[in-house]
């Protein structure tokens, strides 16, 4: 299961329930998604930089979940966004636009276009 969760964008998206019967239904939070969560915080399991380099449409993704829940983005994110903003042109217009669309029907939509215009663009 670690390896599953090393491969996920986020903390809050690395929680789990176990499924094996001596600890089943116990949740395996092994980078603190459930104190993210609390805090109000977008963070990457591993090294930014590794996982937007990974998948650049992670960067597009961090804006759009900080926009909608209302969080902040870890400033080691924030940095790994800047520094890979390059690695978006390898991503298709329409996950990008996808992305967007995403964070125009958010009820705050102009805090993902400030990360948008100060962060990646």
């Amino acid at each position: 299961m670690t390896d599953d969760q090393n491969r996920r964008d986020f903390t809050i998206n690395a929680m789990a329930f176990s499924l094996n019967k001596a600890d089943y239904g116990t949740l395996v939070d092994p980078f603190d998604g459930v104190k993210d969560l609390e805090h109000r915080i977008i963070r990457t399991p591993l090294d930014p930089i590794e996982t937007f380099s990974d998948d650049p449409l992670r960067m597009m993704r961090a804006i759009r979940f900080a926009t909608q829940l209302n969080f902040k983005i870890d400033i080691e994110a924030i940095t790994a966004i800047t520094d890979t903003k390059e690695r978006i042109k390898i991503i298709s217009k329409e996950r990008i636009i996808d992305e967007i669309n995403k964070i125009i029907l958010s009820p705050k939509p102009s805090v993902g276009f400030k990360y948008l215009l100060i962060r990646v663009y």
